[in-house]
């Protein structure tokens, strides 16, 4: 007896809502997910306990401003935003590694949609352990410090900004990461770029005189560094964030004209 062939099933064009979803399922089920997220906040936890440590003047009367509370606090940030760039980068280079971006650009055939599917869940994640660790450093050092910290709270002038701005700051980092990401689509390679490009170049940068201090002031991620201090080294808190957030849009729309022309 013939039997007919089964007929394919049609495929949908998935709106965004579907997209992120479908995003969100594949990340989390990403091993280097869960290791780029403990790294977060096992480092700025981690970091913000040993500098309290180390912090001089043991005594009790003595008490510390808000501006060294929250420098200690948000330490760790600094190497902190190696694992959120490793994040952020490794959602699309990792498809890309392994082929999956083939079934990706199927499943979601609009390429700015899953860009910005990429974009909105990379963002989430980054923008809650960002927030979460900044609130876990925070509560360790007033712990550490006992009654010569208790008296800055949230009310401070700065310190609400500080701790906000410390997860704003790593969520506009993965979606620069993810940018990278996409633009280079090798692994190996997006994160020694990144590295680079939030230690090594602020490091040399520090080491060419006025010039360099200068253009250490615009560097996108030392300007927008500057979020989470108190009292700011370079540009002022919000003007930095904007450097930060232009030079982020610009590589996402670099990003997104490559993924559209490019083949996967």
């Amino acid at each position: 007896m013939n039997r007919s062939a089964p007929t394919p099933a049609p495929i949908t064009r998935s709106g965004f809502g579907h997209a992120v979803a479908a995003e969100w399922t594949k990340l989390v089920s990403l091993t280097s997910t869960a290791w780029s997220l403990a790294a977060t906040m096992i480092i700025m936890v981690g970091s913000a306990f040993l500098t309290a440590r180390a912090l001089p003047g043991f005594q009790p009367a003595e008490t510390y401003p808000p501006a060294d509370v929250i420098t200690a606090a948000l330490q760790g940030v600094v190497f902190g935003q190696l694992a959120v760039c490793v994040l952020g980068s490794m959602v699309i280079t990792s498809e890309y590694g392994t082929g999956a971006i083939r079934s990706s650009l199927v499943v979601v055939p609009v390429r700015g949609r899953l860009l910005a599917a990429k974009a909105a869940v990379v963002t989430a994640l980054a923008l809650v352990v960002g927030a979460a660790g900044a609130v876990a450093s925070f509560v360790v050092v007033r712990l550490l410090l006992s009654d010569r910290a208790t008296h800055v709270g949230l009310d401070d002038p700065g310190v609400f900004r500080a701790l906000a701005g410390c997860a704003l700051y790593l969520a506009t980092l993965s979606c620069l990461a993810l940018a990278v990401g996409v633009v280079v689509r090798h692994s190996a390679i997006a994160i020694s770029t990144l590295a680079a490009g939030v230690l090594i170049v602020p490091m040399v940068l520090t080491q060419l005189g006025d010039a360099g201090r200068t253009a250490l002031r615009w560097w996108p991620t030392e300007a927008g560094i500057q979020l989470l201090r108190i009292e700011p080294t370079g540009l002022a808190p919000w003007p930095g964030c904007a450097v930060l957030a232009t030079t982020t849009a610009v590589l996402l729309a670099i990003a997104y004209l490559l993924l559209k022309r490019r083949d996967a």
